[in-house]
């Protein structure tokens, strides 16, 4: 007589394919076969879809560097004559992860530049002297003569004035004032008198030193008297 039907079944899912994308989103897929069992003597098939599929990532993708734009030069290094001027750019448009490369080139840019021919070197010069006023009224002083590296001030590199700025030179107006003072008192001298009474004196002199150039002359006398008796005198018949 006919057979009984047999009604199809699912196999097992298979193992899930590995990830269509080496890097960022992918999709993996698995299948099953209606053979578990088979669907025979008009048995039905297995209901459901015999695959299916499944995101996967494995791993953000590398991202290679870029580099922003060039900034604008620099300044000249130089305001006259030859020099150079500057620009740069970062490797950050975008900044390479994940293993990308680093951007190819330089990170900066030199080019020569030149604003005009610089003006001559201008060596200094020097002022005429200007002198102070002796510094003392009197005996020895001196005065102080300055003068100014400012004709013309040196411009351009050129060289700086040589010699000193300030000197000093000796200067006597007139000798200070001298006041006279008194020598020592010399020794008594014999008595005026052999016997009886008399007198002997001693002297002095304003010369030690004596007044010179409006000195004030010494004060006191230049002579010392005391009365004195060498005894009395013989009685004379």
């Amino acid at each position: 007589g006919p057979c009984k039907p047999i009604q199809g079944a699912w196999s097992e899912w298979g193992a899930p394919s590995t990830c269509s994308a080496n890097c960022g989103p992918g999709t993996s897929s698995r299948s099953r076969t209606c053979t578990n069992p088979e669907p025979r003597f008009g048995g039905n098939t297995c209901a459901g879809q015999s695959s299916d599929n499944t995101n996967c990532n494995l791993g953000p993708c590398p991202i290679d560097g870029e580099w922003v734009s060039w900034s604008q030069y620099s300044t000249c290094s130089k305001s006259c004559g030859d020099g150079t001027k500057t620009r740069s750019r970062s490797c950050t448009d975008p900044s390479p992860q994940y293993g990308g490369t680093p951007c190819a080139g330089q990170s900066t840019n030199q080019v020569n530049c030149n604003l005009g021919s610089c003006p001559s070197p201008i060596n200094g010069g020097w002022s005429s002297w200007s002198s102070s006023a002796c510094s003392a009224t009197c005996g020895d002083g001196l005065i102080k003569k300055t003068r100014m590296c400012t004709e013309p001030a040196p411009q351009h590199g050129g060289t700086p004035c040589p010699g000193l700025s300030v000197e000093s030179i000796y200067c006597k107006i007139k000798p200070c004032p001298i006041d006279g003072e008194w020598t020592l008192w010399s020794k008594y001298s014999s008595c005026s008198a052999t016997c009886g009474a008399g007198t002997k004196g001693r002297s002095r002199s304003c010369a030690n030193p004596p007044p010179q150039y409006g000195g004030t002359a010494c004060v006191g006398d230049k002579t010392n008297e005391v009365n004195y008796n060498e005894g009395k005198c013989p009685y004379v018949q």
